[in-house]
């Protein structure tokens, strides 16, 4: 039941990012607002990032992440060093909506493992089992969900989730 508990609120987070990324036009997706580091689009691709980096660290194989990835998203990255054109919202939607069922595949039976060896975040923080690792990543993923609707209502956006076709031109 804690298993199917923790899936539950991981497929949760997921699609509100995934409902809030479909209420972005690429343009919102691209503004940096005056307080915020990135944006919107560096947050939902740091997300995918990091779940392919954590996933492939337990697996102990590279990400499997276009190579690209890792400059635009990658720690200490901002838009602002961005040298080419990002990958388009809709990618990354494309992204985001096909790790849910990998997540669920590769670890939906083992949270209650621990693993081989623990999963060290950083001095304070150590990971047991895999369970404890989705935790996280569900954690860090309401983390930055949190930061789009702060850049959101940052540059004007009222309503965090309405479709794009009734938003009013801004």
């Amino acid at each position: 039941m804690e298993n199917q508990a923790l899936l539950q609120m991981f497929n949760f987070s997921r699609s509100n990012t995934l409902a809030g990324l479909k209420a972005t036009t690429e343009e919102q997706a691209l503004q940096v607002p005056e307080g915020f580091n990135n944006s919107i689009l560096w947050n939902l691709g740091h997300v995918y990032l990091a779940v392919e980096g954590i996933m492939a660290r337990l697996d102990k194989k590279d990400p499997e992440v276009p190579e690209e990835y890792n400059d635009f998203f990658g720690h200490a990255t901002s838009p602002s060093t961005w040298e080419k054109e990002p990958p388009a919202l809709t990618e990354l939607a494309d992204d985001l909506e096909s790790q849910i069922e990998r997540v669920e595949m590769l670890y939906g039976d083992k949270l209650d493992e621990k693993l081989a060896e623990p999963f060290k975040l950083n001095e304070r923080t150590v990971f047991e089992t895999y369970g404890e690792v989705l935790n996280f990543m569900i954690w860090h993923e309401g983390y930055h969900l949190g930061t789009i609707n702060g850049i959101k209502r940052a540059i004007g956006i009222k309503d965090l989730w309405q479709p794009l076709e009734t938003q009013e031109s801004k």
